[in-house]
């Protein structure tokens, strides 16, 4: 096992044989984080993941949802075989088999079943009997706040001409209020969907949990209502059926305040760590959906 790309720190390499005995070999997979890594590790055992990563909330956060939530999910994420908070914070994570959705070309009635077994999927994640939403603060005041802070990051980033239509798009999340917090990924979308196919059946995991974190539950369809769901209602509709509800009035609202919420973090965070692509890419979403009123 070789590649090219950041090699194995000894003081990592040392902690996996501590678990699984000596490192036959190590490569870097090629998604890799700001500040983050990933390597796929061989030991006599096997091949895990070993994750290195991109902050200390990072860890702590991928640390709960892999440990609390992931076993309540009937083997559909990963186990978390180690943890280690110092000196660097990283993660020793089985290595489940497939591709990523996004990788896959479906029939349409295996693409029906992907989307459905999708919505079953984060429905069994939201509704985690062992979780209790013990934040004080209302998910409305903490929305606010996130704008606010959003906002700020992307102050010399929007024209003038537009940051006071983005603002108002912002300013009022009191619809939130009535909400709790439930477990989210926060990241759910096809790239983090393996998919294997065994007898024209698919089989769905979910990985990658390093931004998961309790919040709203609309959340975690944003980037699906932004991008995978655009002009594709067959999608929405398979997924909705596996949620086991439909989206009313109201969530709708909610869910444009969360996508526009989105699309400045997102332009924020494509400045602050230099990644041109993105931020072309994110600043003509945004034009396209101020011109859209």
């Amino acid at each position: 096992m070789s590649s090219t790309g950041p090699t194995l720190p000894p003081e990592l390499a040392s902690r996996v044989e501590e678990e699984l005995g000596p490192v036959l070999g190590s490569a870097p997979l090629p998604r890799v984080g700001v500040g983050g890594t990933t390597w796929r590790v061989s030991t006599r055992g096997g091949v895990t993941l070993l994750k290195r990563c991109r902050s200390r909330r990072a860890f702590e956060d991928e640390r709960r949802a892999l440990s609390s939530w992931g076993p309540h999910l009937g083997g559909r994420a990963p186990n978390l075989l180690a943890a280690w908070a110092e000196p660097t914070p990283a993660l020793l994570i089985q290595l489940l088999s497939g591709r990523t959705a996004d990788r896959w070309s479906f029939s349409a009635e295996l693409e029906r079943d992907l989307w459905r077994q999708a919505g079953g999927l984060l429905a069994r994640l939201h509704h985690l009997s062992s979780f209790e939403d013990d934040d004080p603060l209302p998910l409305s005041d903490a929305l606010s706040a996130r704008a606010g802070a959003t906002l700020d990051r992307c102050a010399e980033l929007l024209p003038s001409s537009s940051r006071a239509r983005v603002v108002e798009r912002l300013s009022d999340f009191s619809d939130f209020a009535e909400l709790r917090r439930v477990p989210c990924h926060r990241d759910y979308q096809p790239g983090n969907w393996l998919v294997r196919v065994d007898d024209a059946r698919i089989e769905l995991s979910l990985i990658d949990f390093e931004w998961a974190r309790p919040d709203a539950w609309l959340v975690d369809l944003v980037r699906l209502h932004s991008h995978a769901w655009r002009d594709r209602p067959e999608r929405r509709e398979a997924f909705l059926e596996g949620y086991g509800r439909e989206l009313d009035d109201a969530d709708l609202l909610r869910l444009e305040k969360l996508a526009w919420l989105d699309l400045v973090g997102t332009l924020a965070w494509a400045v602050e760590h230099e990644d041109a692509e993105l931020e072309q890419t994110t600043r003509a979403r945004l034009d396209m959906e101020l011109a859209r009123g």
